[in-house]
């Protein structure tokens, strides 16, 4: 079980052994890729680049200390009227991935990040897991269901997803990575208007 502090038993959650909240219902797992699903104005476009472009405050996310970016995250709840325009794509996203699971909205939502390059032939984001960063440093290891990535562009490298990987994952920019991964790397190029999910 986790909690926010021991105290608040209202934000306690049951996490199995794989380091994910349990729930109910059913979700799918595989990675998919769905084009064309930023069917919106251009003006919404505009606001979604506009938003990324003031909230994110770094080139790329450089991951100097362990597998920790510099950049910020966010989180949009079930329940929460959204601040942004990324925030309410934040939360449509969780609701058509959850649309399956049976989930309490007051404890649900999506964690948020977002990446402005600005020479996408140099910038990056180094190998990383994708988990809660803000209870990490409290020995507990907490991983999303589902992680997603949604381009409002069409340029930049491609995301690079390892399939059912173990061990400890340091930044691409080491000499050793210490990593065991069965066969499977799965491979999204940026096309505006994509959404691509993975466990």
């Amino acid at each position: 079980m986790v909690s926010s502090s021991d105290e608040d038993e209202d934000n306690a959650v049951l996490v199995n052994e794989a380091g994910r909240i349990v729930y109910g219902g059913r979700m799918e797992f595989p990675p998919w890729s769905f084009r064309d699903v930023l069917q919106v104005e251009p003006h919404v476009i505009e606001k979604l680049r506009n938003d990324a472009m003031r909230i994110c405050r770094t080139e790329a996310m450089d991951y100097g200390e362990g597998d920790r970016s510099r950049g910020e995250t966010f989180f949009i709840g079930a329940n929460e009227k959204p601040r942004c325009a990324l925030e309410q794509m934040a939360q449509e996203i969780f609701f058509f991935h959850a649309r399956g699971a049976v989930h309490y909205s007051s404890l649900s939502g999506a964690e948020w990040w977002c990446v402005v390059m600005d020479d996408p032939d140099t910038d990056e984001v180094s190998w990383h897991w994708d988990k809660d960063n803000s209870i990490q440093d409290e020995g507990i290891h907490l991983y999303p269901h589902i992680a997603s990535v949604t381009y409002l562009c069409d340029v930049g490298p491609p995301t690079c997803i390892v399939m059912d990987a173990r061990g400890q994952l340091q930044s691409s920019r080491t000499e050793s990575t210490e990593c065991s991964i069965k066969p499977g790397i799965f491979v999204s190029y940026p096309e505006f208007g994509k959404h691509t999910s993975f466990e």
